[in-house]
């Protein structure tokens, strides 16, 4: 009869390996406080949708333009400047939601809520729990996150292919994976497909490669498949970069920066106010500083995320006449940014401190975006305003391009709606001829403007005029060529878009 082994019964406490340590249980007040951060970080991505009916603003008209002409269009509804990979996800939700606003923001709530998920992971490489979901509901409650998140353009998807990129890199670094590998240089490579600056953050990663040269040096092949991966990627649209650079001077539209505006990147509205509280608080109750747990590794990963991109931005702004230091190309760098923060508020060594600012935060930006919704300014009230002053004798319409590129492109002859230069009239339709003008008042403007008038002035007839910015500077030449055959009179200013109604004497 063979022997009968006996085996420990698996409820047996003796039966329970003593060398590995019990799991530890989180207490009552650690899981409430966890469960405040993670309520917090679903309002702080609600706070998103605030804007979400606020009528489309010009870039996005552009998005619905690029969809207009179908599927066999894209490609050529590209441009010069426009994103490969976008149009394509845009025009594929408008076929099977139809064109309100909330089936045209959709693509970008979602990939932004991807980017979310990523940040959380990504955090989780660097800090406990705890502090990775306030460094996400950061991420969410930044104004520029805020501002993409519901923007029917690339922003978020690149921001996506951006966090993507950077866990599958952290990741491979922990794992040694090929796989890992592999995803890293598909992400980098898919980030200039969305959007063409956010490659600055290319710089981070090299630099972490870099400062991890002893480990990457021990995997020579895992570097050489993700470089191929990588190179692959962008072969595709390397000559899309070449006619950037080449037409980089007739897409330049911001000022150059200033330091200020670095520092609002990284605390916008009272961050450094909540900051000061907060540390005032835990010092009275001696929970600070906070003995750091996490690498100096990890922490310098963090700083480089957030300000290799930013810089990069800053300094060719200011150091070049091409000003690219926008808030929407500043996005790349918002996760790294929040990275930081969460270096910060490690140091503070009590839950409930850190809870208390976290709650401050989402509280005064969902009431400041509750009261004052975050999105660019939309032709819609100006083009709902001519189209019912001229609803008896449909007089025509003298329209600035609202695009810097309308100054060096040539102006359409038929159709306006076909042009991506006006683009804002294929979703609010104008019901009345237009005449379409470069944005700045320039010899071509002028030029337009009176082969226009050697018919309408003749014939006594009523005509109006739109602009906004720089172009209200043509509307007033325009008044002042007229001054003795025609009164000017402002029908009203919507949205930050001049319409002035020009009626014979």
């Amino acid at each position: 009869m063979p022997a009968i082994t006996e085996t420990a019964n698996p409820t047996d406490k003796s039966a329970i390996d003593v060398g590995l340590p019990p799991p530890e249980i989180p207490s009552l007040a650690k899981r409430l406080t966890n469960s405040a951060l993670w309520a917090s970080l679903l309002c702080s991505m609600t706070v998103w949708l605030v804007s979400i009916q606020v009528p489309l603003w010009l870039d996005e008209t552009i998005s619905y333009w690029q969809t207009q002409g179908g599927f066999r269009q894209l490609w050529d509804r590209q441009g010069s400047i426009q994103f490969v990979a976008y149009p394509f996800f845009l025009w594929a939700t408008k076929s099977l939601f139809g064109s309100s606003l909330v089936a045209l923001r959709a693509p970008s709530v979602l990939a932004m809520i991807g980017a979310t998920v990523f940040l959380y992971h990504i955090a989780r490489e660097f800090f406990d729990r705890d502090v990775s979901l306030i460094v996400t509901t950061i991420f969410c409650l930044h104004p520029i996150v805020i501002f993409a998140a519901i923007d029917a353009r690339s922003y978020a998807m690149g921001l996506l292919a951006c966090t993507a990129a950077t866990y599958f890199l952290l990741r491979w670094m922990r794992t040694h994976n090929t796989r890992d590998a592999i995803l890293f240089g598909l992400t980098a490579g898919l980030i200039a497909w969305f959007q063409y600056l956010f490659v600055v953050i290319l710089g981070a990663f090299l630099l972490i490669l870099l400062s991890a040269r002893p480990w990457w040096k021990s995997f020579p092949a895992q570097l050489l498949k993700a470089l191929t991966i990588f190179i692959v990627t962008m072969l595709p649209i390397a000559f899309r970069f070449l006619l950037l650079v080449h037409t980089r001077q007739s897409h330049v539209l911001e000022l150059a920066p200033v330091p200020a505006n670095l520092l609002e990147t990284f605390a916008p509205g009272n961050m450094f106010l909540f900051l000061g509280g907060v540390l005032l608080l835990a010092i009275a109750m001696r929970k600070f500083p906070r003995p750091s747990t996490t690498t100096g590794s990890a922490i310098a990963n963090c700083v480089l995320l957030g300000f290799v991109p930013l810089l990069a931005l800053y300094l060719i702004s200011t150091l070049t006449p091409i000003h690219i230091f926008t808030l929407r190309y500043r996005l790349v760098a918002i996760p790294g940014i929040a990275l930081c923060w969460g270096v910060l508020l490690s140091r503070i060594n009590s839950n409930p401190v850190r809870l208390l600012f976290t709650m401050a935060l989402v509280l005064t930006v969902a009431k400041a975006q509750i009261d004052a919704p975050a999105h660019g300014h939309s032709w819609k009230g100006a083009t709902e305003a001519v189209n019912a002053a001229t609803l008896l004798d449909h007089a025509p319409v003298l329209v600035c391009s609202n695009l810097v590129e309308s100054d060096f492109e040539p102006m359409p002859t038929k159709d306006v709606s076909e042009s991506w230069l006006f683009s804002q009239f294929t979703y609010y339709k104008i019901s009345t001829p237009i005449v379409p003008l470069p944005r700045t008042l320039n010899p071509r403007t002028q030029t337009l403007v009176r082969d226009f008038l050697r018919t309408a002035a003749p014939a006594h007839q009523r005509f109006f005029a739109m602009g906004h910015g720089d172009s209200v500077m043509v509307l007033h030449w325009i008044g002042t060529q007229l001054k003795d055959s025609y009164t000017a009179r402002d029908v009203g200013q919507y949205d930050g878009v001049l319409v002035v109604e020009y009626q014979p004497k």
